[in-house]
């Protein structure tokens, strides 16, 4: 239970993020001018989250290969979409990265499951929440 029903809970409520310490938190060329230091810090904790399931992956015998290609694959779009762009125009949506970072965790590990379920609260709460928005905002 603690394993999906905890996590998911969690993920539904992370527009409790919005308050301080974590207020200011966007992948938006305005948020990482505002706070840089915070948005690098989730980046990092994203880049631990998807290292240690590329661990277990790894641990249990089976090939990495599979995660490395979406993990990777998924950066490069990110990075080529933001440099196709206007500048300072792409605002990357918390469901996404809930839906993507919930699709890579499909192993029955406790960590997978836990990690599985928060990021799918995140996607049903960004969903929910705010609408489902085109994947890659482009503000004016």
């Amino acid at each position: 239970m603690w394993q999906r029903g905890l996590p998911f809970w969690l993920g539904l409520h992370f527009s409790w993020l919005d308050r301080e310490p974590f207020k200011g938190i966007s992948f938006t060329a305005d948020g990482w001018r505002k706070a840089p230091t915070k948005n690098v810090a989730v980046v990092v904790a994203l880049a631990m989250a998807s290292g240690a399931q590329a661990w277990i992956v790894s641990e249990s015998g089976r090939d990495v290969t599979l995660l490395a290609t979406l993990v990777f694959g998924t950066l490069a779009q990110e990075v080529l979409r933001m440099l196709t762009a206007k500048a300072g125009s792409v605002h990357v949506h918390h469901y996404y990265v809930g839906a993507v970072m919930g699709a890579l965790c499909w192993y029955s590990h406790p960590y997978s499951v836990f990690v599985a379920h928060l990021m799918w609260g995140v996607y049903v709460e960004g969903v929910a929440a705010w609408g489902r928005d085109p994947t890659f905002l482009e503000s004016t």
